[in-house]
């Protein structure tokens, strides 16, 4: 076997190829050696180190942090330097060195700004999962435990909150029960392309959730961990019904009900005005004029008269 780590005539080699870019600094602060190794950055340069106090070059922010570490010594410390408008972010290990202290230098920039960019989406994500009402949950199939967290507004909160299947299931609404029990089922057989709508009665009120499964792991010993985000829709179902009311009570109107463009082309007509004009509940009316219709009450003509009338945003009401 080659003796290649432990040959002293290979150290130097080696320290370039694994090495951080080292400093020594005496206890002042000045630079009496360095070795730079692997860095591209403009102002770590010897010509421009060498010799010089490097604690008078940090700025103030960084100074305040690193002095009375450097006076410790033995210690790993992340910092960042503003130089020409342009942060650098960097983590620095001292070590006592005889009577100085040895610097070891890594420039973590690229990894720093990563991680920021990271924790400003997490903050976007994390408000649009607010403003949504979603949260995220998972469920382990042993020992049949749905967890969750998030924004709902419904059990869901920052802090991860687990329950059993068993007690989740008596939560949820008789008649949406068995509907939920089989969206679980093909969960768990791997078909995950559905979402499911039900209701659970909590705090003495009725909500409307919506589960959907974006991960599915078949673990070795069988287990299976579905993982998906969980959506408070009770709002929208609301107006979704109070619409399905409103658009009830003017289908069942006693009076003919109609909307049409200013061309006359018609793009709602309620079922009594759909009788009086024979028009098929499954024709398409967006293909249908007033002038199409043979009573003269309702040609082209007159609905072009009555434009100039309505458009002028009047509360006069005008028969025809």
């Amino acid at each position: 076997m080659k003796n290649i780590l432990k040959n002293a005539e290979n150290a130097e080699r080696l320290l370039k190829l694994t090495s951080d870019t080292m400093i020594i600094l005496d206890k002042d602060g000045v630079c009496v050696d360095i070795a730079v190794n692997g860095e591209s950055l403009w102002f770590l340069k010897e010509e421009m180190l060498l010799g010089r106090n490097l604690l008078q070059l940090m700025p103030n922010t960084t100074y305040q942090e690193f002095y009375p570490e450097f006076q410790k010594v033995r210690w790993v410390r992340n910092f960042e330097i503003t130089r020409k408008k342009t942060t650098y972010f960097f983590k620095c290990i001292l070590h006592p060195y005889d009577d100085m202290v040895l610097c070891q230098y890594r420039d973590i920039t690229e990894r720093s700004q990563q991680k920021l960019e990271l924790k400003r989406s997490n903050d976007e994500l994390n408000e649009i999962q607010k403003a949504a009402l979603i949260g995220r949950w998972r469920y382990q199939s042993y020992p049949q435990l749905f967890s969750y967290q998030g924004h709902t507004g419904v059990m869901c909160r920052v802090e991860e909150q687990s329950i059993s299947l068993e007690n989740y299931l008596q939560c949820i609404l008789c008649e949406d029960l068995e509907n939920f029990k089989n969206w679980l089922n093909r969960n768990l057989r791997g078909d995950t392309d559905e979402t499911v709508d039900y209701r659970i009665h909590h705090n003495n009120q009725i909500f409307y959730i919506r589960l959907k499964t974006f991960s599915y792991k078949l673990h070795k010993n069988g287990n299976i961990s579905l993982e998906g985000y969980i959506q408070n829709i009770t709002d929208i179902q609301q107006k979704r019904n109070d619409i399905t009311l409103l658009t009830h009570a003017i289908n069942n109107s006693t009076e003919d009900i109609f909307a049409a463009r200013e061309d006359g082309t018609l793009v709602f007509a309620n079922r009594r005005f759909k009788e009086h004009q024979n028009i098929g509940n499954t024709e398409d009316i967006t293909r249908i004029k007033l002038s199409d219709f043979t009573s003269s009450s309702n040609d082209g003509q007159t609905w072009q008269n009555m434009m100039p009338v309505i458009q002028k945003d009047t509360d006069d009401n005008t028969f025809i």
